[in-house]
């Protein structure tokens, strides 16, 4: 698994050209199994991007969110045997 981390101005919309998420942000991040258990975490870098390598399998990435931002939802990830699964995870910085 490997990707990137952005900070987002206001709720990130994928679709919306109106507010990209273009600023890298550092962030902690847990892997957690099936049954929810945290199997490891990473942290990004300065420049947003991380990378694991996991076993085959399904996982749900759980970003650590601000109290109250930023935010950003967990997200299930599928690991493929022999080729990384690309991720962006994107905070909301709550402006």
């Amino acid at each position: 698994m490997r990707g990137t981390v952005l900070l987002c101005p206001g709720p990130p919309d994928p679709a919306s050209t109106a507010q990209p998420c273009d600023t890298p942000y550092k962030a902690q991040l847990a892997v957690l199994d099936g049954d929810g258990n945290v199997v490891t975490r990473v942290t990004s870098g300065d420049d947003g991007r991380f990378q694991l390598d996991l076993p085959p399998g399904e996982y749900t990435l759980a970003p650590q969110n601000g109290d109250p931002y930023p935010t950003a939802p967990s997200m299930p990830v599928i690991v493929v045997a022999g080729q990384y699964t690309d991720i962006q995870v994107n905070y909301d910085n709550g402006q």
